[in-house]
Parts: structure tokens; C-alpha cells; sequence
């Protein structure tokens, strides 16, 4: 049952022009690398077409409402207390995400300013979720997710409706 505290994302509207800008840089000079005798075999432009792949991947929100879902399914299992905020697909489309709030310290806190008595708690859980877990499924999103949180979107105050009836 999701909270009455809801956390809105609205994705920035030059986003999308600043990222296929910054891919196409990344095109050039990875094609300028490749020219070099002996660096063909880093692959550059192949590896920067798969990153813009998952970056534009990444600017649909609704994408990011379905890794909060399997996030919490494949951690569900562990009877540990992690928990992520549940989207609220109705109200959610392609360019907003509409999420329950999550009162909680993120994990970062944690990585900035250290564990103390957690330590254990933390790298257990971490661990766990990195051996049990393919790193496609939960190791980039996660990165990507993290990416495009702190970069691209204006955060909207949170707020708490006061009713629960939907009006059109």
C-alpha cells in the first residue's frame, strides 16, 4: 500500500537534445581512438552505440517505474529491509514518474559517511544482491538509474493529496 507522500519526476525538457549531443561527441572522438594503430580492438564506437542505447532507454520513466517493481520483487525473497518507492503508474507516463516518498536514508549516505554498526548489515545485503543477481539486471540499471536521477530531472516538491478519489 503506497504512502500518502508521493515524489514527483518530471524529465528535463533538454534532455533529450543534451544527450544526443554528448553521444554524438563521444561517436567522434571514440571514432578518432579507433583511427589509432592497435585500439580497434576496444570496440569505442560499438561500446558508445550500446551506452546511448541504454541512456535513451533510460529517459522513458516509465522504464524506471518497472525497475522499482522488479527491484522489490527480486529483493522481496531476501527478508531483508530494503525497500524502493512504489510508482504510481496511473499518474506516471514516458516524461513523469509519480512515486510513493520513501522516508529513508539512501544507500549513498551510507557509502559517503560509512555504516558504523550497518557495515556488516549493508555490504551482506549488497553482496548477496550482486552474487544472486546477474549484474545486467540489477547492477546497470541501477547505475543508469542513478545517473539519470542526479542529472536530469527537476525535482517537484512532495506533498500529501488530500483525498484519495481521482478526478478526470
Amino acid at each position: 500500500m503506497p504512502t500518502a507522500a508521493v515524489a514527483i519526476k518530471v524529465l528535463h525538457p533538454d534532455v533529450q537534445a543534451s544527450i544526443d549531443r554528448d553521444l554524438r561527441i563521444m561517436q567522434f572522438f571514440a571514432r578518432c581512438v579507433n583511427l589509432l594503430p592497435g585500439m580497434q580492438w576496444l570496440s569505442l564506437p560499438e561500446e558508445v552505440q550500446v551506452f546511448g542505447s541504454m541512456m535513451r532507454q533510460g529517459l522513458d520513466l516509465q522504464n524506471e517505474a518497472d525497475n522499482l517493481v522488479t527491484f522489490e520483487a527480486n529483493f522481496a525473497p531476501r527478508k531483508v529491509s530494503v525497500s524502493f518507492p512504489r510508482p504510481l503508474k496511473v499518474w506516471s507516463g514516458k516524461d513523469v514518474l509519480v512515486e510513493e516518498h520513501m522516508n529513508a536514508l539512501p544507500l549513498e549516505f551510507f557509502l559517503r559517511n560509512g555504516g558504523g554498526p550497518f557495515d556488516e548489515q549493508i555490504a551482506t545485503v549488497g553482496l548477496d544482491a550482486f552474487l544472486v543477481s546477474s549484474c545486467r539486471r540489477l547492477v546497470v540499471p541501477l547505475f543508469v538509474l542513478h545517473f539519470l536521477q542526479s542529472t536530469c530531472f527537476y525535482w517537484i516538491t512532495l506533498f500529501t493529496p488530500t483525498s484519495t478519489q481521482v478526478t478526470s
